[in-house]
């Protein structure tokens, strides 16, 4: 749901609206990754057209997760108990997403027949982790001046805030200057947050 909210709502209001009519025989199930899109995103108009029904899932615990993975395994030896365990435990912890447990194994599995083994072991998934947390991008964070890193912060919040990965320019800057007026510094010019904004973009 998250990926149809433009501006203007029309696309989301058009699925909705059709829902809305007896004679259509369509049922809208709308998952959204924000508990509270409804409220904070959507306009009364469209909103108007949304059911009171709302389930909310947790992320897997890791014996979801471990479950899950055996399950695609279906009995493969290839994959150690401990390195599929560790895996589902790291990922468990962090935030639940099964995808991100996936990712670490299949970067895994290309690290184990790099080193040509048999076996993925738990060696194999600890490596995948660490190169995971030691990316490029991890490394430009860490090189980032203290303004370009509170105007990335600063972005991270107003998309935590609005829940989507688009916003406008101005509410990054309140956001900044928010946080420059928390930690008592004096913020940079618009043009010089701008700048830093889409240098950080490329």
């Amino acid at each position: 749901m998250d990926l149809l909210c433009t501006k203007r709502q029309e696309i989301i209001y058009d699925i909705f609206n059709w829902s809305s009519n007896e004679e259509s025989g369509v049922s809208v199930l709308a998952i959204a990754n924000t508990l509270d899109l409804p409220e904070r995103i959507l306009s009364r108009r469209v909103g108007s057209r949304l059911g009171l029904n709302r389930l909310c899932f947790q992320p897997y615990d890791h014996d979801q997760i471990a479950f899950i993975i055996r399950n695609r395994l279906s009995g493969s030896s290839a994959v150690q108990e401990d390195a599929l365990e560790f895996a589902s435990r790291k990922v468990a912890s962090v935030s639940g997403d099964l995808r991100k447990a996936l990712d670490i194994l299949r970067r895994a599995t290309q690290l184990a027949i790099n080193y040509k083994a048999k076996q993925l072991t738990m060696k194999h998934v600890q490596d995948a982790v660490k190169e995971a947390s030691t990316t490029a991008s991890v490394d430009l964070v860490h090189s980032l001046s203290r303004h370009s890193l509170m105007i990335l912060r600063s972005a991270l919040a107003e998309q935590i805030s609005c829940g989507l990965d688009e916003f406008l320019f101005s509410d990054l800057l309140k956001q900044y200057r928010l946080q420059c007026h928390v930690q008592h510094i004096d913020p940079l010019p618009v043009s010089s947050v701008y700048g830093n904004a889409m240098e950080m973009c490329t």
